[in-house]
């Protein structure tokens, strides 16, 4: 008796299974999926989601056909307002957005009309690690020199708020490095040239992984010296520099810990809210499948791009955490990214 009641609890539930993916396919046979980048076409926002569109069909049920288009603006704040407030439920929206997005909303930014941990997230290609960089003839070899550095070290940066702009001034802040932001250049092959050129000295807080993409020939040159690196963790090529966290301030671990976890947000993939969880569920299982699809991978790595990835769920519980910010740390906070 007991062995057939133990054999009908497996058919009920691969009964439940076979429903529950017939229900699936029904959803997104004969459909189209759309992701919406929140960058411009050619960015390493919108690199990462055309890849991964090539082959992530065969993995949600019905297969239906991916399209990604692209509405930048406001630093992704126009595609994730979009989302939020009217793109529709159905599971057939997904969004590509920046990571600075969830600690723009919590502290306070009025423009950002989202509640970032109601968003569905469905996961991150990649855990980003940032870098810290000095043209290799400088004089500065390590990071102590930044710290002892008798004149500011120039760094070229972009728009405020972007992380070429914030990191050089929050390592002022929680290591007391002596850097000074140049602002002003468009793009960030733009401030690459500025390197070229001998403008400045360097560029501080470029993704690790972006960077060997789009500068492949200064680490063949050996044109750069890696001096500090940014993240949760080392990255894998990096062992040797040491991380920001090791070298803050006792007072300003915290703060510096907030932006570690942004950039372990990566290159984010989200749902609005509102997405029915079977839907959800079945997007995050499509996603984590992917990101270990071997032709995914191998068009990864023709494209020069990292692939650490994070999937939905344990996303979804860094980002709720991420924003959770104390009160006593949102001022500094506040100060640091210009909001």
């Amino acid at each position: 008796m007991i062995f057939l009641r133990s054999i009908l609890g497996i058919l009920i539930v691969l009964a439940c299974l076979v429903h529950a993916a017939g229900a699936a396919e029904s959803v997104y046979k004969g459909k189209q999926v759309v992701i919406l980048v929140s960058a411009d076409a050619g960015t390493s926002y919108d690199l990462y989601p055309r890849i991964a569109a090539r082959h992530i069909s065969k993995y949600i049920p019905g297969n239906p056909r991916i399209v990604v288009k692209n509405m930048p603006g406001a630093s992704g704040m126009v595609a994730a307002n979009w989302l939020y407030n009217i793109a529709k439920r159905d599971g057939l929206t997904l969004g590509a957005i920046h990571r600075t997005l969830p600690l723009t909303q919590a502290l306070g930014v009025p423009q950002a009309r989202f509640d970032p941990a109601r968003f569905n997230w469905i996961g991150t290609p990649v855990q980003e690690t940032a870098s810290c960089f000095v043209r290799a003839d400088s004089a500065y070899e390590n990071a102590e020199d930044l710290v002892t550095a008798a004149k500011p070290v120039k760094m070229a940066a972009t728009q405020p708020r972007s992380d070429i702009y914030i990191v050089p001034l929050m390592l002022n802040s929680v290591m007391g490095t002596n850097m000074k932001v140049t602002s002003g250049y468009r793009g960030i092959m733009a401030t690459a040239l500025a390197v070229d050129k001998g403008e400045v000295d360097g560029i501080c807080g470029w993704g690790y992984a972006s960077l060997r993409a789009l500068k492949k020939d200064w680490f063949a040159k050996k044109a750069i010296r890696i001096l500090v690196q940014i993240g949760r963790e080392k990255h894998p090529a990096l062992q040797d520099v040491p991380l920001a966290s090791d070298l803050a301030k006792a007072d300003k671990k915290a703060v510096l810990e907030v932006y570690n976890k942004q950039l372990s947000v990566g290159r984010p993939w989200v749902m609005p809210p509102g997405v029915a969880p079977e839907r959800v569920e079945t997007l995050r299982q499509a996603f984590v499948k992917v990101m270990k699809d071997p032709d995914f991978l191998k068009d990864a790595k023709k494209a020069r791009i990292q692939i650490n990835p994070l999937p939905g769920k344990e996303l979804q519980a860094l980002v709720e955490k991420m924003v959770d910010i104390p009160a006593e740390n949102k001022g500094a906070l506040k100060k640091i990214f210009n909001y």
